[in-house]
């Protein structure tokens, strides 16, 4: 396993280091189902932003055209709620595009740690039913197991 060529900061490289270090099959997939975990988090860390990206944007485009309308330009309240509109429109798609992204990157991470994992152990990482039941796969239809 070339260990060595992996960047040490990234999750991939302390994964493979933590593979190659296991003296059993317990010991390997404790490390696997560690360093999924810390993923799933790092995942799970960032949802609360879908939601509050274009809400964020609508909201600070509703305050700027109030305070248009209150100092009396009512063309510039009307651009303002337009940036508005068109930011919460963007940061949608944005998070669109970022939820496809994280399905990628679950299916990658489930490729490499059945590449890791190997034989039974490899198995159990695919089908997600580890001990600790943390999984990073899509199921068939391409949705979150």
């Amino acid at each position: 396993m070339a260990v060595s060529s992996t960047t040490a900061d990234t999750w991939e490289g302390q994964l493979a280091r933590e593979v190659a270090d296991a003296d059993s099959s317990d010991a390997r997939a404790s490390a696997i189902d560690a360093c999924l975990a810390d993923i799933e988090a790092s995942f799970e860390a960032s949802h609360g932003w879908d939601r509050a990206v274009p809400r964020i944007a609508l909201l600070g485009g509703v305050l700027a055209a109030s305070v248009c309308l209150i100092r009396g330009g009512m063309i510039q309240a009307l651009v303002s709620a337009g940036v508005g509109a068109v930011a919460a429109a963007m940061g949608a798609g944005l998070t669109r595009r970022a939820r496809t992204l994280e399905q990628m990157q679950r299916q990658r991470a489930d490729e490499l740690v059945s590449l890791f994992a190997g034989g039974a152990a490899g198995k159990r990482a695919c089908a997600g039913t580890r001990s600790t039941g943390h999984s990073l796969g899509l199921d068939r239809r391409g949705g979150r197991r």
